[in-house]
């Protein structure tokens, strides 16, 4: 946990400072960092500067893999560059943690909690299931070549390009890789920072700020998704779908701060306003275009958001910004540059993987020899479509009918014995009556929220409507429920492309989260609340920390029933593991397959899990090696493979 903790402090630093750099060079002044640009707080502009630097970190490394394989090189250069960037504005942070530490001990103590609680969930094993089976594989890869033309060939999943797994590879390097692994690192740092951002709200709820106390409480209710989150496997393994979510709750989160924020605050100097917007731009435009780079799920979330935020900024804002010498040029241009290094790289990986710059999409075919072979990208997109509409309920239908819940067993029995076969919507009733046993906490608990919510917003409307006196003069606007659209738009393209409920928890929490802030504006945004307000505050806090209980719960309930082992070995804490207190990752006994021209490809032996785990080069398991796979350059991985099934007879 040590090893996690000291790790994860220069990190953040390093980050923090390629964040810093480029917030000052799009012209918000490091001394504006003590607080001088209201309305985002100083540790507001901490937190954005770390996921803008994980941004940059995301361009880096696709770039540097264009030329060059994944090195322990590569982190000490990013680090270097970042520590610079933090020695640079040494004055503004130094002044920002000196605040803290004088005045919010109590939010220094929390946040040093959180972060040994996370770093104990870190050493876990990273035995998630898709990390076995592509994931461990792409981070060796990107550890040992640069690109390579035709992995997909080799294996369909090494293809569909999650930037995170560059992001992997680079921590599986340095130091750590003689006493553990990277995946002990990379998505908890992650969940520390989101998490992190959720005890600020718990502390400013009680926020001089009307608009502040809005922000706060959509954060708050993000607890549980925190929780959920630490206690799965996605702090311990190198899951693709914890960077991707936590950068699209980040970037939900800024576009409530966008559409509800005032337009000048108290104190601030007259171009501050205009200056601190023109940064979101850049913000929110730049990590929106680095959430498609971690997984293709969230392209309508990310292009929403970005269009909206530069939208509204050009037709509303651009004349106030130029007024205070902020060029609509300069601040397109760096929002248009950063998110064009981002997913341009991005395309060009995955037509150099697969021939298909959208892979599995088939919507471009790039003409070279090594592209996939079209009904294998189309049998993998069906794959993917069917497998989280029938995954669930075909895996918990016979234990939900050996637990002796047989009644309710019935309701999910699918109609259909494999994932293959399911025709038009029969998947939907089995998959709905499965969300509440395997999806609690993702999907209902969330869903659930919302409809208690707008319940709550109608009755408050209809039969207890607030007196002018309560009601803030700084109250959001109709407009500020835009912020809203994106995560709304993603869930719907969720439900009729892949409604896996692990794809879906950025939007349903984010949607849970700033549902109940904007329709309950007037209970949190009172300009002075008096005893009824702040007792609503402290139930609203309560009650984001008893909505953790069933979390926890619920875990421990999944690893009593479904993996038969001892919950308290787990829940809420890990015992050490044997690896220097690390818990390894799982080891598969493979053998030797070779293809028609003389490849030779480590594969699983015998029967079990289609998992290789942290294999040797090449490894596949599944979809099935094809014989007819052979290296581009005879003798060198490095040239990638094609499907050659020689001259026909």
């Amino acid at each position: 946990m040590f090893i996690v903790l000291s790790s994860w402090a220069v990190l953040v630093a390093a980050l923090m400072g390629l964040g810093l750099e480029v917030q000052r060079h799009c012209g918000l002044r490091p001394s504006g960092v003590g607080g001088a640009f209201s309305p985002a707080p100083a540790a507001d502009r901490l937190l954005a500067a770390f996921w803008m630097g994980f941004a940059v970190v995301l361009i880096v490394l696709q770039l540097w893999n264009f030329v060059l394989p994944v090195t322990w090189q590569t982190q000490v250069a990013l680090l270097a560059l970042g520590l610079l960037g933090l020695a640079v504005n040494a004055r503004a942070v130094t002044a920002v943690l000196g605040h803290a530490l004088r005045h919010r001990r109590a939010l220094c103590l929390a946040v040093v909690l959180l972060a040994v609680w996370l770093a104990n969930r870190a050493i876990g094993p990273g035995d998630a299931h898709d990390s076995g089976l592509y994931h461990y594989a792409v981070i060796r890869w990107a550890n040992t070549y640069p690109v390579v033309p035709g992995l997909g060939n080799l294996c369909g999943p090494y293809a569909l390009n999650n930037s995170s797994l560059l992001y992997d590879a680079m921590l599986n390097t340095g130091p750590l890789a003689g006493v553990g692994r990277g995946n002990h690192l990379a998505n908890g740092l992650l969940l520390l920072m989101l998490g992190i951002q959720v005890v600020r709200a718990a502390f400013g709820l009680s926020s001089a700020e009307p608009s502040h106390r809005l922000w706060h409480v959509a954060d708050l209710l993000l607890l549980p998704l925190v929780v959920m989150l630490a206690l799965a496997k996605d702090v311990s393994s190198p899951k693709t779908d914890l960077p991707v979510g936590a950068v699209m709750v980040v970037v939900g989160s800024w576009l409530l701060r966008w559409f509800t924020q005032p337009a000048e605050p108290d104190g601030a100097a007259p171009a501050d306003p205009a200056r601190q917007r023109a940064w979101q731009v850049v913000f929110i435009g730049t990590l929106a275009a680095a959430a498609v780079c971690l997984k293709l799920s969230a392209a309508v979330f990310a292009l929403s958001a970005w269009v909206l935020v530069v939208g509204v900024w050009c037709t509303r804002e651009r004349p106030a910004a130029r007024a205070h010498g902020l060029g609509a040029v300069r601040i397109l241009g760096w929002t248009v540059a950063l998110s064009a290094l981002l997913v341009g790289p991005w395309l060009a990986r995955g037509g150099i993987m697969s021939g298909y710059p959208f892979f599995p999409n088939m919507a471009i075919k790039l003409p070279v020899d090594w592209r996939v072979p079209e009904p294998v990208a189309r049998d993998l997109d069906t794959v993917i479509r069917n497998h989280v509409k029938g995954e669930l309920p075909l895996w918990l239908y016979p234990k939900m009918k050996e637990a002796g819940v047989g009644w309710y067993a019935d309701l999910m029995k699918p109609p259909f014995d494999d994932r293959q076969d399911i025709k038009g919507w029969e998947w939907l009733r089995p998959w709905l009556f499965t969300l509440p046993v395997s999806s609690a906490i993702e999907v209902v608990m969330p869903m659930g929220l919302v409809a208690l919510v707008c319940m709550a917003g109608t009755w408050r409307r209809l039969f207890a409507p607030a007196g002018p006196a309560q009601v803030s003069d700084s109250a959001p606007s109709r407009s500020s429920w835009w912020a809203l659209v994106p995560a709304a738009l993603g869930l719907v393209f969720w439900f009729f492309v892949a409604p896996g409920p692990r794809y879906a928890w950025p939007f349903m929490w984010l949607l849970a989260g700033q549902t109940t802030a904007l329709a309950l504006a007037p209970i949190w945004m009172a300009r002075a609340p008096g005893p009824a307000g702040r007792r609503h505050l402290g139930l609203l806090l309560a009650g984001a920390l008893l909505l953790t209980i069933p979390v926890f719960v619920y875990q421990a309930l999944r690893v009593r029933i479904i993996f038969h082992t001892n919950p308290l070995a787990e829940v809420p804490f890990l015992r050490p593991g044997p690896d220097r207190g690390f818990h390894p990752i799982p080891i598969r006994e493979l053998e030797i397959t070779t293809t028609r021209w003389g490849l030779a490809v480590y594969t699983p032996k015998g029967e079990g899990e289609v998992v290789c785990w942290d294999a040797p080069l090449p490894s596949v398991a599944w979809p099935p090696l094809d014989l007819n796979l052979r290296l581009r350059t005879e003798g060198d991985l490095r040239f990638g493979f094609r499907i050659d099934p020689g001259p026909t007879r």
